[in-house]
């Protein structure tokens, strides 16, 4: 991070920054664990920016779909939470979490766990889930801030079959 971090809601505007985060992520943690021949590597920042346009105009109001602005390149992180729709019962589910491949591990995504985890505190859900696909090495991420694995399902990424495992934490004070 160059500048002061700031978290602050999504807005249209940053969808440009979206997709270009959406891609160079999900290459950098895929490209090399992933037979490249099951992946869509023609998959572009414009395309996946008009699909986070669409996302942002039909956000679920009890949502919360934030970014990391640090000030100087602009957005560089966000995440996408809310109530789970996978389980029953009052947690949260954080169903997207993206950071800059050159701004991880600076504290991007850490920062904006710890502000997920307050927003839901704030509405009396004290829980959180997080899926992540076996072969991206965000799995490790999770776990060093305490994520216990809770289940697996399967899951595809492209053309490829794997499994994404769900992290739990029961008390997010722990990431406050």
């Amino acid at each position: 991070m160059d500048g002061p971090l700031t978290v602050r809601t999504a807005t249209l505007d940053d969808c440009d920054d979206l997709g270009v985060i959406t891609v160079a992520a999900s290459f950098g943690s895929f490209i090399g664990r992933i037979p490249e021949a099951d992946l869509d590597l023609t998959w572009s920042p414009p395309e996946s920016a008009s699909a986070w346009t669409r996302t942002l105009t039909e956000l679920p109001p009890d949502d919360l779909f934030d970014v990391a602005d640090d000030g100087t390149r602009g957005v560089i992180g966000f995440v996408w939470a809310g109530p789970s729709t996978r389980r029953a019962g009052a947690f949260g589910e954080i169903k997207g979490l993206y950071v800059l491949p050159t701004q991880q591990r600076r504290g991007v995504g850490r920062r904006l766990i710890s502000h997920v985890a307050r927003q839901l505190q704030e509405r009396s859900i004290a829980s959180l889930l997080v899926g992540c696909v076996r072969e991206n090495p965000s799995c490790g991420f999770y776990r060093r801030l305490g994520g216990v694995e809770a289940f697996r399902e399967p899951s595809v990424v492209d053309r490829y079959q794997t499994e994404e495992i769900f992290f739990f934490w029961p008390d997010t004070r722990v990431l406050v």
